[in-house]
């Protein structure tokens, strides 16, 4: 990845909008904007890199749809229609991930009645290198109370050749990962992540990372507010592990790097943490940066990017090369809840406007 471009741009997307902040060797710059009418969304919109260019999720009334970008000065496809949602359902957050081969698996969940009883949907879709999506499955599919609290969780993350990770809830309050295989066998079997002393339904937020030795987990207790990591070795998580100085911690973020590590970051009620572990060492002493609240965090090419609020209330997105090891910040005009890195040296990233 080039590491010299010193121009980002922005993208309308109406109601959201979607932008690039400059390289991480610039701290400041303008950005470029432009109108994409064709993605509105009443829900998440989430972007990721594919090859030279970048894919979009989004829920569009009762439809998930999909568009790409072939680089950052090409046009969008026309949208593609992935999957139905019922028109009584409570939509959740949805998921997308590519390799650097140009592999797609995309995420969703849903709340819906069937009659009178609540019901719990995950489905899951894959796409192969310049082949169409293929029809999604059902990952999970379970009844639950009405009053009872349902944790919104859906993780999907590619390595690299169409293999990866997906996290998700499988029943009231517990957390199941699968391996996904695009050109292989397609979805592996759930393998519960086992909570530790925390009691079932106390696993918020979950975050995946996916690494050349497996997959790493993180999530919020809401009882005493710390972090909480498992990793995925072989075919089994590992029992939980507290994340270091993680008190009083929410909306834990991971991301795998190029260089073999896992980045974690968390919010607390004035600051954002980041701590990073390498391939051959623990976690390292988290970092602490001024803001409100972390929204997304994505990585290519040793690059990675952390989106979110800073104290001020103003959107920012902290840039960090594997060349410096040093956090610098870039102030987007409008918010970003998520982003992507293309293979140019921009970073991409939506959220939602007025």
């Amino acid at each position: 990845m080039t590491l010299n471009r010193r121009f980002g741009r922005a993208l309308l997307v109406t109601p959201l909008l979607a932008l690039t902040a400059a390289s991480p060797a610039v701290s400041a710059s303008p950005f470029r904007t432009e109108t994409v009418p064709m993605m509105r969304s009443n829900g998440d919109l989430v972007l990721s890199a594919r090859g030279n260019g970048t894919t979009a999720l989004w829920l569009a009334g009762n439809a998930i749809m999909s568009a790409d970008q072939s680089s950052s000065r090409a046009p969008w496809t026309r949208p593609v229609r992935l999957s139905g949602v019922p028109l009584a359902s409570f939509p959740m957050p949805l998921d997308l991930t590519s390799d650097p081969q140009g592999n797609t698996a995309a995420a969703w969940a849903y709340r819906y009645q069937s009659g009178r009883t609540s019901r719990y949907r995950v489905r899951g879709a894959l796409r192969s290198v310049d082949q169409p999506w293929r029809s999604p499955v059902t990952l999970a599919d379970f009844a639950f109370s009405p009053g009872a609290y349902q944790e919104a969780t859906v993780d999907i993350e590619l390595g690299t050749n169409g293999r990866g990770v997906v996290v998700y809830m499988d029943k009231l309050g517990a957390v199941s990962g699968r391996a996904v295989a695009i050109n292989g066998s397609g979805w592996g079997r759930p393998v519960p992540i086992r909570a530790g002393t925390v009691e079932t339904g106390s696993m918020f937020n979950v975050a995946l990372a996916v690494t050349v030795h497996g997959a790493t987990a993180a999530w919020e207790h809401p009882e005493d507010q710390t972090i909480s990591t498992s990793d995925l070795t072989g075919r089994e998580w590992s029992e939980p592990r507290a994340l270091p100085a993680s008190k009083d911690a929410f909306e834990p973020r991971l991301v795998a790097t190029a260089a073999g590590e896992v980045v974690a970051t968390w919010a607390t009620n004035e600051n954002a943490h980041i701590a990073v572990r390498s391939a051959s060492a623990g976690w390292s002493t988290p970092t602490r940066h001024r803001r409100d609240s972390v929204q997304h965090i994505a990585s290519r090419a040793g690059v990675t990017a952390i989106a979110g609020i800073d104290g001020k209330g103003r959107p920012q997105v902290l840039l960090r090369s594997d060349q410096t090891n040093r956090w610098r910040p870039s102030r987007p005009p409008v918010p970003a809840d998520r982003i992507a890195l293309e293979a140019e040296g921009s970073v991409v990233a939506a959220g939602r406007t007025s």
